[in-house]
């Protein structure tokens, strides 16, 4: 019980809080580098097919 709550915190923290700050911060620069911007993008693309595998995953397991 205490293991899923603390994973759930630390996926949160590190999987989406800190990646969300850093391409905040790489947006809000007066010039961002294009390649920075190119690897937040995929980034994001990533989490939401994951996020979306993982729900069509747990629909089709857990019948």
């Amino acid at each position: 019980m205490m293991g899923g709550f603390l994973s759930r915190i630390l996926l949160l923290v590190f999987g989406y809080a800190y990646p969300a700050y850093e391409c905040y911060k790489t947006v809000e620069l007066n010039k961002p580098e294009i390649e920075q911007l190119i690897f937040w993008c995929q980034y994001w693309i990533l989490v939401a097919l994951m996020t979306v595998m993982e729900r069509f995953g747990d629909l089709t397991i857990s019948w």
